[in-house]
Parts: C-alpha cells; sequence; structure tokens
C-alpha cells in the first residue's frame, strides 16, 4: 500500500472500532487501548511511526464561548487561516484552541476597558499562560471586539501525535494506541486535556469521523538486521511503541535478545498488556525489568533497575545493542540518560568523559533513539 497524500488540512477519516480501559476507573489513572480502522485509506505505516490526531473541542466548552459570543451556531463567521466562510460550530469546534488564552487577546481586550483587574492580567505575561479562555471570556468579556475579532485572535487547534502500538504484520489495516487521559486543575476546576479527552470519551464508536494522518518517525525504529538485540525503556504510556517493535520481531520469527524495562505505579492496576509481556517472558522472547514504584515504601523506577543490572546491560550494548526511550521528556528520559552513563562508567570501565563519548557515538550510529514528549 502506498500511504495517500493525507495531511493537517487534508486528513483522513478514520473509526475507532474499541476503546477498552486498561486500569480500573479508581486507580488514579485513565489509560485506554484505542484501536482505529484504516482500512481502504491506503496509509501504511513502520512499527515506531505516530499517528497525528486532529481533535475536537468539548461540546460543553464550545457552547460556553459560543454564548459568551452572542453566536449562534449557524452563524457564518471567516476561518482567516482558511479563508474560508465557515459556521460558528464548525470554527470554535475543530478548528481553533479554546483552551489557551493567547496574549495578544487579552491585551485587545483591555485596550477598550476599564477593568483593573483585566488591565493587570495584561501585564502579566505569567498570569496570561494560565489563563482558561471560556473563564477568562466568562468573567472579563471582551470589550469592544467582536466575535470575529476573537476569532482572528485565536491560535488554530494542532495535531496530537500517538506512538503508534501495533504492527501492521499482525494487525493488518489497524492503528492501536495507549492514551492516558491528560488531567490538570485550573483555578480550582478540573480540566481535561483536549486530545486526550477527545479519544477517551468524546470522539464516536463505529463511525468515521477521527480526522487522522500519519506522521513517520524515522529516527525511532527497529534495526534493519532482525537479529540486532534492543533495549526498550518505556515506562508509562512509552510502552507502547514497544508493543509494535514486539509484535513485528515476533511475527518476523526474530528469536534474538529483547529486553524491556517498564514501570508505573502498581502492579496490580498499571501493568498494561501484561499478558502480552508475560507470555514473551515465558517463551524466552523477552527479558522482563519492571518498576511498580507505588508496590513498596521505597520508589523504585526504571532508572533504577538499569543500575542494578548494569553489568548486562553493558554486555548488551558491547553486543551492539540498540538502546531506545519513549515517555516523558521532562524527568523519566533525563534519568535513564543520566543512569547509561553510570553504568557504563561503573560496568564499563569507563571515565566520565569515556562513558560521554561512548554515548555520544551511539548517537551518532543511530543505536540510542528516543521518542520523548
Amino acid at each position: 500500500m502506498m500511504n495517500q497524500n493525507y495531511s493537517r488540512l487534508n486528513p483522513y477519516l478514520a473509526k475507532i472500532i474499541e476503546r477498552v480501559p486498561l486500569c480500573s476507573i479508581d486507580s488514579g489513572k485513565e489509560i485506554y487501548h484505542i484501536v482505529i480502522d484504516i482500512k481502504g485509506s491506503g496509509i501504511s505505516y513502520e512499527v515506531g511511526d505516530c499517528l497525528a490526531i486532529l481533535p475536537s473541542n468539548h461540546p460543553e466548552r464550545v457552547q460556553k464561548v459560543l454564548s459568551v459570543l452572542g453566536l449562534r451556531e449557524t452563524d457564518r463567521l471567516i476561518d482567516t487561516r482558511a479563508n474560508e466562510d465557515v459556521d460558528a460550530i464548525e470554527l470554535f469546534s475543530k478548528r481553533l484552541n479554546i483552551n489557551d488564552c493567547p496574549l495578544a487577546l487579552v491585551k485587545k481586550a483591555a485596550e477598550s476597558s476599564t477593568d483593573e483587574d483585566l488591565l493587570a492580567i495584561a501585564q502579566d505575561k505569567q498570569q496570561v499562560k494560565e489563563l482558561d479562555l471560556v473563564l477568562f471570556l466568562e468573567r472579563c468579556g471582551i470589550g469592544s471586539l467582536t466575535a470575529q475579532d476573537v476569532a482572528d485572535l485565536l491560535r488554530p487547534m494542532m495535531p496530537r501525535f500517538y506512538s503508534i502500538a501495533s504492527s501492521m504484520d499482525v494487525v493488518g489495516e489497524e492503528v492501536h494506541l495507549t492514551v492516558a487521559l491528560g488531567k490538570c486543575v485550573i483555578d480550582g476546576i478540573k480540566r481535561h486535556g483536549v486530545c486526550t479527552d477527545y479519544l477517551c470519551h468524546q470522539a464516536p464508536v463505529e463511525r468515521p469521523e477521527l480526522p487522522v494522518y500519519l506522521h513517520p518517525h524515522r529516527g525511532f525504529t527497529l534495526p534493519e538486521n532482525p537479529e540486532t538485540p534492543i533495549i526498550m525503556v518505556g515506562p508509562g504510556t512509552g510502552i507502547a511503541p514497544f508493543r509494535g517493535f514486539m509484535q513485528q520481531r515476533e511475527r518476523r520469527a526474530s528469536h534474538h535478545k529483547h529486553w524491556l524495562f517498564f514501570g508505573d505505579w502498581t502492579k496490580k492496576s498499571h501493568y498494561y498488556y501484561s499478558d502480552y509481556w508475560e507470555n514473551l517472558s515465558s517463551k524466552g522472547m523477552l527479558k522482563l525489568d519492571l518498576a511498580f514504584s507505588r508496590d513498596q515504601e521505597e520508589k523504585i523506577y526504571v532508572q533504577h533497575l538499569m543500575r542494578q543490572n548494569g553489568r548486562e546491560l553493558v554486555d548488551w550494548l558491547r553486543e551492539g545493542a540498540y538502546f531506545y526511550v519513549c515517555g516523558n521528556a521532562s524527568k523519566m528520559a533525563k534519568d535513564v540518560d543520566l543512569a547509561l552513563h553510570q553504568v557504563l562508567e561503573d560496568h564499563g570501565n569507563l571515565t566520565a568523559e569515556e562513558a560521554r563519548a561512548y554515548v555520544k557515538q551511539m548517537r551518532a550510529d543511530k543505536r540510542y533513539l528516543r521518542d520523548v514528549y
């Protein structure tokens, strides 16, 4: 199959055919296994690729924005980026980001206002960054701005990228995703991530209404030689691409060395795809090291297991193993990188400078690959 020319401006309308929770609702997290039907699309992906999703805003939030702006769903506005006349419901549901509050909008609203709070907010960039658009509009209004002015000042809805958790060798014309519902609190109000809420709660099942396109990730794929050992570090939903990796390796009868470091809160509630990993392990296809941070008094994370297995880890690297990391960029990926350098020093008989040079060469050889976000 050849990939069609799908993009942000021309997405394929796919269909969610399965949405299964991977942990109980009382576990403190909402993680879903989502199966998307791409039959007939011509989309062909490799393991390690990402799927781009174009979400819709939550209907309740859209209605609040329309109400504040005095709009009916069928009122017509200009999508200035597309130079297109569209219904208000289309514009605020699918084309504009109605969560963040742009500084330009706050400043414009403040220009014609005598509200001291609004004037003060407009001078505080950090406070503007933390503003919720709906709360801002409800509290401060839009001054002399028109609904079209507000639409012009809002940012466009951008795609979100999700690591594909499957191999076409096994699932055919489907894409599997592992999605965690994003949660935060703003001004005491619980909020969900726009795209994760759309995928986990709002997007209809069995209807071709999910706008998607392929986002290839050429820098995060399996070695060409199927016998090359691989080491995978993927806590939480970072596990996703490695499910695809192992599906492909298993289907292509690669019984060489595969090592997975996985972790989350608890083994009982947060061991995603556990039956699959345990089955591979029992067949001798996968070396498995698990870190569940809340199952004991002392917190244990994947980087601790790397250090505990440092000698064997260095042996694998010296055999030419590829080292993959997927997941949180701000903390986990940095801690894993530090642990990698440390085990090379402690068990590879390298100085700190030599360990840095070794890791640098791994990157240059494309043996140290990361998909972090």
